[in-house]
C-alpha cells in the first residue's frame, strides 16, 4: 500500500532544514569583512562571496517565513486547542505571554541602546571587521570613492553589488581611472575590451578574478602570483 505523502511531517522538517540553514548563513554573514573589503579583495567563504551568501540568507528567511506560516495553519486546530486549554488557567497564560513578550522587546531595546552586555554582540562584529581590515591592507588601498560606496550599500542592508556585476565603464567612473587608460591596460595583456563589458566576463577571459582585475586597473599593476592576469593574457 502506497504510503500518503505527510504535508505536516513535510513542512516541519523544511522549517528545521531553513532554521540550520539560516544559522549557518547568518554566522557566515557575521564574520564576513564589510563589503569594500569584501569586493577588493576577491572574498569568498565554500566557494560562495558575501553577495551569495547575503542572497541566500534572504531567500531563506522568506522561505522559513512562509513555511512557518504553512505550519501554523496545518496545526492550527492544535495551536487554538492550545491557546484554549492555556486560557482556562486563567494567569498561566498571562504569565507566559508577558515574559515571551517582555524578553522579545527586551533583547530588541538594549540592542538598539547598546547596553551591555547585548553590545558585545556588535563589539565583537565590529572587531572581526577590522581584523578584515587589517588582512586586506596586502592588498593595497581601495579607491575611495568606490570603498564609500560599497560601504554604503552593505550597512544600508541593500543587495550589494561586488566589482565582477559593473560593467568596465562603471568600475573607471567610481574609482576614477580613465577609461581609455583601462582599456589600454588590458590589452597589454591580450584582454580586448569595451567599456560595456562586464568586470566578471573580463576577468574570465584574463583567468583572474574581478577584484583582482580591478586592483590591476587601479595600481597599473599585475595581480600576484595564483591571480592570474600576466603578460600576454597568459595565466600565471
Amino acid at each position: 500500500m502506497k504510503r500518503k505523502f505527510n504535508l505536516r511531517g513535510f513542512t516541519s522538517l523544511a522549517v528545521a532544514f531553513c532554521l540550520v540553514t539560516l544559522t549557518v548563513t547568518g554566522v557566515v554573514l557575521y564574520v564576513t569583512p564589510r563589503c569594500r573589503v569584501a569586493y577588493w579583495t576577491d572574498w569568498a567563504f565554500w566557494g560562495l562571496d558575501k553577495d551569495q551568501w547575503r542572497a541566500v540568507h534572504n531567500t531563506m528567511a522568506i522561505l522559513f517565513i512562509v513555511l512557518s506560516f504553512g505550519h501554523l495553519l496545518l496545526n492550527w486546530k492544535a495551536f487554538t486547542r492550545y491557546l484554549k486549554d492555556k486560557a482556562s488557567t486563567g494567569l498561566g497564560l498571562r504569565v507566559e505571554l508577558l515574559l515571551a513578550a517582555g524578553l522579545t522587546a527586551g533583547v530588541f531595546a538594549a540592542t538598539v541602546l547598546d547596553v551591555p552586555p547585548f553590545a558585545a554582540v556588535e563589539h565583537l562584529n565590529e572587531s572581526i571587521r577590522a581584523e578584515w581590515e587589517g588582512e586586506a591592507s596586502g592588498y593595497g588601498n581601495a579607491p575611495r570613492r568606490a570603498a564609500k560606496e560599497e560601504s554604503a550599500e552593505g550597512e544600508g542592508g541593500g543587495a550589494g553589488r561586488g566589482f565582477g556585476r559593473r560593467t568596465l565603464a562603471e568600475v573607471c567612473t567610481e574609482t576614477g581611472i580613465e577609461l581609455e587608460q583601462a582599456v589600454g591596460l588590458l590589452r597589454e595583456r591580450g584582454v580586448q575590451a569595451q567599456g560595456s563589458d562586464r568586470i566578471s566576463a573580463l576577468a574570465a577571459r584574463a583567468g583572474t578574478r574581478p577584484g583582482a582585475l580591478v586592483r590591476m586597473l587601479a595600481t597599473g599593476r599585475s595581480p600576484g602570483r595564483g591571480d592570474g592576469l600576466g603578460a600576454g593574457g597568459k595565466v600565471e
